[in-house]
């Protein structure tokens, strides 16, 4: 016999603590952390730049300024994932680092003209990188359980 299905037997709310493993909420949630890293970093871009018209030497300062920018979007940007999925912090921060990656190996394909002009090795090393801060993002993003006090 086949058990019919009513309003009943169907839960409607679930807990919150629930992990929704659709492939969409991966989506969004690497979509959201995407936004979160790319608006970070042209905020701070924004703000350096005109930090920067007011040196002496703008054109020393660029590239590391570029850099650091990079290495904080990265991190933020796994940091935004980690809180966002809590139960995969290493792999979401792969995920998003390697997202992040390809933002800016595609934005390096616009303005090629305006590269920084590193070799192909210190390229990668700096990707490797950049992929690094955000897995280390993500880890700093999960927040350790809480450890319950004895009295």
């Amino acid at each position: 016999m086949k058990k019919h299905v009513t309003a009943h037997s169907v839960p409607r709310n679930t807990p919150k603590d629930t992990v929704d493993d659709s492939i969409l909420s991966w989506i969004s949630s690497l979509l959201k952390a995407l936004v979160i890293a790319l608006a970070v970093g042209l905020f701070l871009l924004t703000f350096t730049a005109a930090a920067l018209c007011f040196t002496s030497n703008p054109d020393r300062l660029i590239r590391p300024t570029a850099l650091i920018i990079a290495a904080v979007s990265a991190v933020a940007g796994g940091f935004a994932i980690g809180k966002i999925r809590r139960h995969a912090a290493l792999f979401c921060g792969l995920l998003e680092g390697s997202l992040l990656t390809l933002v800016f190996l595609l934005g390096s394909l616009f303005f090629k003209s305006e590269s920084s002009g590193y070799s192909t090795v210190i390229s990668c090393l700096l990707h490797i990188g950049f992929l690094l801060c955000t897995v280390l993002g993500a880890m700093l993003g999960i927040r350790p359980p809480k450890r319950k006090r004895r009295r």
